[in-house]
């Protein structure tokens, strides 16, 4: 073989597929970071908009990752993955979605309830779809 098609058959083997860009982070987000960068700190009140544009920009931050787990797990259920998936994708990193809010208004935290609460989505998504159960 020629060096040439040696480089060509490792090329092809070891090439890195495209990875497709995931944003976590919404437009909204996006735009508060930017005009944080712009911001000039000369005086008190400008810290204390610096501030609370910090603030605003966590509390987003927070929300567009809660969003992004959310449709991760429920992109899950409609590809008609088990119960089993969801552990995993939760125990890949620890809190994709630790929370929930019941029917009543309450925040519950908890890996078993979140786990219940979504074999229950995902029967009644699948039974609405008339899949079985795998």
């Amino acid at each position: 073989m020629t060096n040439s098609w040696k480089l060509y058959i490792r090329s092809e083997l070891t090439s890195a597929r495209p990875v497709a860009e995931v944003r976590k982070t919404s437009p909204i987000t996006l735009n508060l970071m930017a005009i944080r960068r712009e911001m000039k700190l000369q005086s008190s009140t400008d810290f204390i908009a610096y501030r609370q544009l910090n603030r605003q920009i966590n509390k987003c931050k927070r929300r567009d990752l809660r969003n992004f787990h959310t449709a991760r797990i429920e992109e899950a259920i409609k590809q008609n993955q088990g119960c089993k998936v969801f552990a995993r994708v939760l125990s890949a990193r620890k809190s994709q979605l630790s929370k929930l809010k019941t029917e009543c208004g309450r925040i519950v935290s908890g890996i078993p309830y979140t786990l219940s609460k979504i074999e229950v989505l995902w029967a009644a998504t699948h039974h609405r779809w008339g899949h079985t159960q795998v």
